[in-house]
C-alpha cells in the first residue's frame, strides 16, 4: 500500500506535445515519488489536494530580485517571500545589498544565511556584491564556494559601483574562476550622466526615459559581450528593456555563448504612452519605453534571444516614490513577484503571442538550467523536488489590494482582469500557500 506525505489529484499537467493530461502526483520525503493516470483509493497519504482539473506546473524561478536591502527599501525576507509564494515561486535569486548590508564578506553572507533561514517562506538563493573598488573582491571566491549565485547585480550605469572597465574585468576574471554567473545592469553610464545633466529638471516619465536612452543599453550590452568573452565568463544581462538593446543581444550572444538574459513583465507589458498616468510609480531603471520596445520585446523571448522572465522585484511605499521632485530622484523599482505568471501569461495567450508551454518555460525549466539545477527543480517528473504550483487556468479574475504582499501599498496591475491565478504553492511538499493564504513557512538558503 504506498504511503505519501502529499498526493494531488485531478490535476493537469502539459505533455510534451503541450497537450493537457489529468495526472496524479505523490510527495514523499520532499520529492516527487509518483506521477499516474490513476489515483487508487488505496493510496495514504497525510496530506491530499483535489486539484479540481486546476494546471499543475514546476514552481517558479526568478533570478533577479531584490529584497533584503536594509536602508534602500523596506522588503525583508519575510514580505518579500510572501509575496513571491503568492506569485508561485519556489525559489528567487535575491541581489547582493549595499550599505551596511553589502554582500562581499563571509561575516554579511553568514548573516544574510541565517535571516533567509529564519524568515523566508520558500527557498532563497543569494548574489554577492556589490563591487566598488578592488579590495571588495578580496572575499568573493569564499563566497562563491559558500554557494552564491554569483555578482550582481552589477552597475553600469551608476556612480560608484564598478567605477571602471578594469574593475569589471577583475570582477568578471574571479567569478569565471569559480564557474559562477555575473549578473550585469548594461546601461553607458558615462551617457546616463550626461543626459541627465542637460534634462535636469525632469518632470515626467517620458523625460525620464530620455535621460536614460536605448544606445545606452545596446552599447553596453555589446561592451559587456566583449569583455566577457575575453575572460570566459557565464554573463546573464538583467532586463532587457529596448529594440535596440535586442538587436545588440543577437550580436553579444555571437561572441559570448555563454550570455544568456532576461525581459522584466513591466517592460513587456508598460510603455511610457499606457502606463504614463503612473507618474513617479513608474520609474525604473531601465526606463519604461515605447511601445514599438515592447513589441520587439516579445520577438526577442519568442524567438529565443531572451532566454527567461525575470520581475526585478523592488518594492516601496507610494509615499517614498511621490516625494521627490526631480524623478531623477525617484527611487527605481516596481513590486512584481506576486503578479507576473498571470499578467504575463494572460497578455501573452489572449494576445496570440506564445503558447502556454512556451511561458512556462521562461518561468521554470529555462532559468533552472541557467542554474544549472535542472531537473532538481523546474521539472516535474520522478526524483526531482517537489516544488510544484497549482493555478487556475479557466476564471477570470481582477487583480485588487488582497493580492500585495510585498512591503508596498501599489501595484502597476491593479484593476487588470487575468486567468492563470496560482491557488497552491508547494515547496519540498510542504502547502505554503493556499488561495492567497499562507500556510507553512519552508523556505531555505539554497546553494547555487
Amino acid at each position: 500500500m504506498p504511503e505519501f506525505d502529499l498526493l494531488i489529484k485531478n490535476a493537469k499537467i502539459l505533455d510534451e506535445r503541450g497537450l493537457l493530461l489529468e495526472v496524479c502526483l505523490g510527495v514523499k520525503n520532499e520529492k516527487i515519488a509518483f506521477i499516474g493516470f490513476d489515483c487508487p483509493d488505496s493510496f495514504v497519504s497525510n496530506v491530499r489536494i483535489n486539484a479540481g482539473g486546476s494546471l499543475l506546473l514546476p514552481s517558479f524561478i526568478d533570478l533577479h530580485v531584490h529584497i533584503f536591502s536594509p536602508g534602500w527599501n523596506k522588503e525583508d525576507y519575510s514580505t518579500g517571500t510572501m509575496a513571491a509564494a503568492v506569485g508561485g515561486y519556489g525559489l528567487v535569486c535575491d541581489m547582493a545589498s549595499v550599505g551596511e548590508w553589502q554582500t562581499t564578506t563571509k561575516e554579511v553572507f553568514k548573516k544574510k544565511i541565517e535571516e533567509v533561514e529564519k524568515n523566508a517562506w520558500i527557498d532563497v538563493a543569494l548574489y554577492a556584491g556589490e563591487i566598488y573598488k578592488d579590495a571588495d573582491l578580496t572575499e568573493i571566491p569564499e563566497l562563491m564556494d559558500m554557494g552564491a549565485v554569483g555578482l550582481g547585480e552589477i552597475m553600469m550605469s551608476e556612480p560608484g559601483a564598478i567605477g571602471d572597465d578594469a574593475l569589471l574585468l577583475k570582477a568578471m576574471e574571479v567569478v569565471s574562476e569559480k564557474n559562477k554567473l555575473i549578473a550585469v545592469h548594461c546601461e553607458n553610464g558615462d551617457i546616463i550622466n550626461y543626459m541627465t545633466r542637460v534634462r535636469k529638471p525632469v518632470k515626467d516619465l517620458r523625460e525620464y526615459a530620455n535621460t536614460r536612452p536605448p544606445i545606452a543599453e545596446a552599447e553596453a550590452i555589446l561592451r559587456t559581450a566583449m569583455l566577457s568573452r575575453y575572460k570566459k565568463t557565464r554573463v546573464h544581462v538583467c532586463h532587457v528593456s529596448s529594440k535596440a538593446g535586442s538587436f545588440s543581444l543577437r550580436l553579444a550572444k555571437r561572441l559570448n555563448k555563454h550570455i544568456t538574459s532576461e525581459v522584466t513583465p513591466h517592460h513587456l507589458l508598460l510603455d511610457i504612452d499606457n502606463s504614463y498616468e503612473l507618474k513617479k510609480l513608474g520609474v525604473v531603471t531601465p526606463p519604461l519605453r515605447t511601445k514599438e520596445d515592447r513589441i520587439e520585446l516579445w520577438r526577442s523571448i519568442t524567438r529565443r534571444v531572451i532566454d527567461v522572465i525575470s520581475t526585478d522585484h523592488a518594492s516601496f511605499y507610494v509615499e517614498s516614490k511621490e516625494n521627490p521632485v526631480d524623478y531623477i530622484d525617484v527611487p527605481p523599482g516596481l513590486p512584481g513577484l506576486e503578479y507576473a505568471f498571470p499578467v504575463v501569461s494572460t497578455y501573452a495567450i489572449e494576445h496570440n503571442i506564445a503558447t502556454l508551454k512556451e511561458i512556462i518555460e521562461w518561468f521554470t525549466s529555462k532559468p533552472a538550467i541557467i542554474l544549472n539545477t535542472f531537473p532538481k527543480r523546474g521539472a516535474i517528473t520522478v526524483g526531482a523536488e517537489a516544488n510544484v504550483v497549482l493555478v487556475d487556468y479557466r476564471k477570470e479574475v481582477k487583480i485588487d489590494d488582497s493580492w500585495i504582499s510585498s512591503a508596498t501599498d501599489y501595484s502597476p496591475y491593479l484593476g487588470w482582469k487575468v486567468k492563470f491565478q496560482v491557488l497552491y504553492n508547494i515547496v519540498r511538499g510542504n502547502v505554503v500557500m493556499e488561495n492567497r493564504i499562507m500556510a507553512n513557512k519552508a523556505g531555505k538558503f539554497i546553494k547555487i
